[in-house]
């Protein structure tokens, strides 16, 4: 079960996303829905640390076996979805590459993408901290907080 709790009024989310780079690319996910892209992740299921979490979801969205490197963000954000106040919690883990090239993948809707990392800013991604910040990594976890 995920941890994931929800009211008339209120959600609330604990995530985990992975920072994904080879050869110069950060991997990102796509929606056919929608016009934008977000980070490779998912929710945390109960009794699963953040680790155990990203490992499995990298593995459900890829099909590849990465390693967790290190944390590298704790992103608290609220905002508004559906008419409903939302608080979410995610982890921000950079991926170790497993050398596996720039990959595709397709399920449904859904889709993976690989976009330069120069040209990463030039994109519509969330969230949007991650902006200039992939040539960068902070060497101890960050902590960022959001409103929207």
């Amino acid at each position: 079960m995920d941890i994931h709790l929800n009211n008339d009024d209120y959600t609330f989310k604990y995530r985990v996303c992975g920072i994904i780079i080879e050869n110069g690319h950060a991997l990102v996910m796509g929606n056919g829905q929608y016009d934008y892209f977000y980070a490779v992740g998912g929710k945390v299921m109960m009794g699963e640390t953040a680790e155990e979490a990203i490992v499995r979801e990298v593995w459900e969205e890829t099909g590849v076996a990465y390693k967790v490197q290190r944390l590298v963000f704790i992103h608290e954000s609220f905002f508004m979805r559906n008419n409903k106040q939302s608080h979410e919690l995610a982890f921000y883990f950079l991926m170790k590459p497993q050398g596996k090239g720039l990959f595709s993948y397709q399920n449904g809707e859904e889709f993976l993408k690989w976009i330069p990392v120069e040209e990463y800013e030039r994109h519509q991604i969330y969230p949007e901290f991650l902006r200039g910040r992939l040539s960068n990594l902070p060497m101890v976890a960050e902590r960022v907080v959001t409103r929207s």
